[in-house]
């Protein structure tokens, strides 16, 4: 990328994520190692659901369309260590 100064990236979400697939969980096992040597943190994963796209397909965000679903739960530790990394800004 050619922006200065270089964008932080705050931290990789794995996404998409089916803990019954041997590819996901190889991957997911593999990933901290090499974000570490880039010194990118990673969050939890984020399930795989259907119901994302069919809240994607009306156009709403999953919190909206299914508030009870399980997955929204999946987005906490992310949307709290973004709040306080503004909290940190101001």
């Amino acid at each position: 990328m050619r922006l200065q100064p270089y964008p932080e990236i705050l931290g990789f979400v794995p996404n998409q994520y089916d803990k019954r697939r041997a590819a996901h969980r190889q991957i997911l096992s593999a990933l901290p190692q090499q974000l570490e040597s880039m010194k990118i943190p990673i969050f939890d994963a984020v399930r795989e659901s259907t119901e994302f796209v069919n809240a994607s397909g009306i156009g709403f965000p999953l919190q909206i369309y299914r508030p009870a679903h399980p997955a929204n739960k999946d987005f906490t530790p992310i949307v709290s260590n973004l709040v306080n990394l503004i909290k940190k800004e101001n």
